[in-house]
């Protein structure tokens, strides 16, 4: 009696989950049986657990056993391995079709493919990777096209199905994806300590990835993408334009293959340039460039910069220390980005954030106006008049933002995602006084935004993401 036939898609899903030696051993039965493309799926998610060479491409039937999957292996492993190599068709396949075409509008740039069919087919057929994927990849096109709150729903999704199913490289997909979308919704110091907990375990494939979410993170690990723009952000404090365009270049041209991904380079190249009338949103990379100014110039109206764009501007810099001085700034800010002129009711309700009453808050505003004039002496000239108030830039100046800095607590948490756990780390790596550490990081424990343990003497404090857990396997498993 003849023994039955290996199952090629069997295997294969064991080896989802890291375990790989049933599937190694039944390699030359799956080729003799006409499952050649099941092999050579197997050996790739070999490749892609323990950082060995892949295995050449083959060519294999459309409709031939595995071929699906392959072909989506194909695509998913070059996109998010930054590999600009051609690539084959879509299969005719209800998941695996449209994740191929949502993976090459996220390398392309081309328009959102929709999932939710797609996902659908893959929870009713048992295929849990495949879930997590669809989720994975319905949050990288939500926060690529600016839909954060989507983002953030699929991603939560795609990191909780994947730590449910304890699936190794599903989990560090949707794990680097929840990074990416917390760091864009403006808390990436959780973004920080998801890819630091990830860098423990997470296979060779995903470390470019990784290492350039770091950066932007407000980290500075190695890889030549992270490298280029932190020589970027170098080059501007050097006043050496050609620099940052060269090394910007260079990193749009290491994530070349991932067109969602590549254009934090060009966001990045368009904070630094000097040229640039309309700025990105720099919200999502906050902790790479630092804390916000507005440039006011006589000839132009005023733009919101970052601090690591600072230098290449001729302007006087302002700065603001205590609230008095705050709303100084924020009224220089709103008049500047207004480009000179407001109605007074509406310059109110900007810098003080509720509606303006001029038989309560007038006297308030006058006072205000009077120190602001003192604040911009030899720089600009307030007046207000007929119910409006103008501000005439006579010599280029710099003024921060209070409105888009970032928080004394944002830092120390930040630094906190990033590994530091003691108040005196935490101090050397903020600037702070350890004491003035001590007494914000104990404030911000009381308040849940950390924990903290005591670890003999010392007391540790350290930040958690309430959805993402951390993978605890490396590797296939024996």
């Amino acid at each position: 009696m003849l023994a039955p036939m290996v199952d090629g898609a069997r295997l294969h899903a064991e080896t989802l989950t890291g375990d790989f030696d049933e599937a190694l051993a039944c390699n030359a039965e799956l080729l003799a049986t006409g499952q050649e493309a099941w092999a050579e799926l197997i050996a790739r998610e070999y490749a892609l657990a323990t950082g060995s060479s892949p295995p050449p491409r083959g060519t294999h039937a459309p409709d031939a056993p595995g071929a699906w999957a392959l072909v989506l292996a194909l695509v998913r492993q070059a996109v998010t391995g930054f590999d600009a190599q051609p690539l084959p068709a879509p299969p005719a396949h209800p998941v695996a079709g449209p994740l191929c075409e949502a993976w090459l509008a996220l390398r392309s740039g081309s328009p959102a493919v929709g999932l939710q069919a797609a996902s659908t087919a893959a929870r009713e057929g048992g295929h849990a990777a495949l879930a997590v994927e669809c989720a994975a990849v319905s949050a990288l096109q939500a926060v690529r096209d600016g839909d954060v709150r989507a983002a953030m729903k699929h991603a939560r999704r795609a990191s909780r199905m994947g730590r449910t199913e304890s699936l190794p490289q599903p989990e560090y997909l949707a794990g680097l994806v929840l990074a990416r979308v917390r760091r864009t919704a403006g808390y990436p110091h959780l973004s920080a300590r998801i890819l630091s907990s990830l860098q423990r375990t997470i296979s060779p494939h995903w470390l470019p990835w990784l290492t350039w979410e770091l950066v932007l993170a407000g980290s500075a690990p190695q890889g030549e993408a992270a490298e280029a723009v932190t020589a970027a952000r170098q080059a501007a404090s050097q006043r050496d334009e050609r620099t940052v365009d060269l090394e910007v270049a260079r990193a749009r041209m290491a994530l070349d293959g991932f067109d969602a991904i590549a254009r934090d380079a060009t966001a990045i190249g368009r904070l630094l340039r000097t040229d640039e009338d309309d700025p990105v949103d720099a919200l999502p990379f906050a902790a790479f460039a630092g804390d916000a100014y507005v440039l006011c110039a006589p000839d132009a109206p005023g733009r919101r910069i970052r601090a690591a764009a600072l230098p290449l501007y001729e302007h006087t810099l302002l700065e603001e220390e205590g609230l008095k001085q705050r709303r100084c700034a924020t009224l220089a800010s709103v008049l500047g980005l207004a480009g000179g002129v407001l109605d007074e009711a509406e310059c109110f309700q900007k810098v003080y954030g509720f509606d303006y009453v001029p038989e309560m808050h007038r006297g308030s505003f006058d006072v205000l106006l009077h120190r602001s004039r003192a604040m911009l002496d030899g720089l600009a000239e307030l007046h207000r008049e007929s119910d409006a108030v103008t501000m005439q830039v006579r010599a280029p100046f710099a003024v921060p933002d209070p409105r888009s800095r970032e928080s004394v607590e944002a830092r120390l948490l930040r630094a906190l995602g990033n590994g530091e756990s003691s108040a005196r780390a935490v101090a050397k790596a903020t600037g702070l006084s350890v004491r003035q550490t001590q007494i914000l990081l104990k404030s911000l424990a009381e308040e849940g935004e950390c924990a903290v343990e005591r670890r003999g003497r010392e007391l540790h404090y350290h930040v958690e993401d309430t959805t993402f857990s951390e993978p605890t396997r490396v590797g296939p498993r024996a």
